[in-house]
């Protein structure tokens, strides 16, 4: 009623038209989310939700292509809420050390995401920080970053890939859609080394 052209309280075409994100959860989300300009995936924690859920982002991406949508995946390093939530640790995600960054980063560009988010930037009550951190003390209970800046760090990395892959995209040059796995196995390559 609120976002369709034809809503009875309609806000598109008004002063109140904005671009609307909404958040896919499960699978049949997609249906609620016609009326809006895209949708975003938020959670850190691959498998949280279906829409979390990187071997999904194909589906979400194509979806979002046919119907005009923006995608927007998002990603993060990790995700342990055991300290607020300690009866969930079942969707606990080791960051192996800035691995499963990178890895959620990378379906992000192979997928063919127009917008990345991070989830987050400084949220430790659910370990997805990326903000500088070291430990304060050996008793510190949060992940040892190998360096303060690791996540920043990964974040300009990933983030310059992100918009040279996009670049491409857009002009239609070398990072062409066929192209997208191509891209992704050079990027997982480069950051083994």
């Amino acid at each position: 009623r609120l976002l369709s052209a034809e809503g009875d309280l309609s806000v598109r075409g008004t002063d109140l038209d904005g671009i609307f994100i909404g958040l896919w959860l499960n699978r049949e989300h997609k249906d609620m989310l016609a009326s809006f300009d895209g949708f975003y995936t938020y959670f850190a924690a691959t498998g949280f939700s279906y829409g979390s859920t990187p071997s999904k982002w194909h589906e979400l991406s194509s979806w979002a292509m046919a119907n005009g949508k923006l995608f927007i995946a998002s990603v993060g390093p990790g995700y342990d809420d055991t300290r607020i939530r300690p009866w969930n640790s079942h969707n606990t995600r080791d960051r192996a050390n800035g691995q499963y960054y990178e890895a959620f980063w990378t379906h992000a560009i192979e997928e063919g995401a127009n917008i990345v988010s991070v989830t987050s930037y400084n949220e430790w009550g659910e370990g997805t920080q990326i903000e500088t951190a070291a430990m304060a003390s050996e008793r510190d209970i949060y992940k040892r970053y190998s360096d303060p800046y690791q996540y920043l760090n990964l974040t300009a990395k990933m983030a310059s890939e992100f918009r040279r892959r996009r670049a491409e995209v857009l002009s239609g040059g070398e990072g062409s859609e066929h192209d997208a796995a191509t891209t992704a196995r050079q990027i997982q390559d480069e950051l083994k080394e």
